[in-house]
């Protein structure tokens, strides 16, 4: 688990957590240290972490697009598997979560285009034109 401050805390070293005040979680770890961390922040976490990971079937990648000395480029990483949540929403799991800063669209293995807002396109040509048409 990944709280404030950035400080990761392993599972194995967490003795107990309970409620606090004011929309609080306290986190009690087994070497008796206390880490207090709001609610939500220690919901989502606990959640990211016991989501079940899919495998991705060959061929998904993910797409962002970063601009550069004014230039705009896409970068296209790998997905290699799905994060499933309870509630049934998945997210990619990238090869190399550094490389792309914000997933804007996913590629399937037969090229087409699923857009993070829900838009669908044949290909990424198809996409950046919608894009470029947006933005004029």
């Amino acid at each position: 688990m990944r709280f404030a401050g950035n400080r990761y805390i392993p599972f194995h070293a967490v003795s107990y957590a309970r409620s606090g005040a004011e929309g609080q979680v306290e986190v009690h770890l087994i070497d008796r240290d206390l880490v207090k961390v709001a609610a939500s922040e220690f919901e989502r976490e606990w959640a990211r972490a016991n989501a079940e990971i899919v495998p991705a079937p060959l061929g998904y990648e993910a797409i962002s697009r970063v601009e550069t000395d004014g230039k705009r480029r896409l970068v296209v990483t790998p997905i290699i598997a799905f994060r499933v949540d309870e509630a049934g929403r998945s997210a990619p799991v990238l090869l190399d979560q550094t490389e792309a800063p914000r997933i804007e669209a996913i590629r399937h293995p037969d090229g087409r285009i699923v857009t993070a807002d829900g838009g669908r396109y044949d290909d990424v040509e198809g996409w950046t034109t919608a894009i470029s048409r947006l933005r004029a």
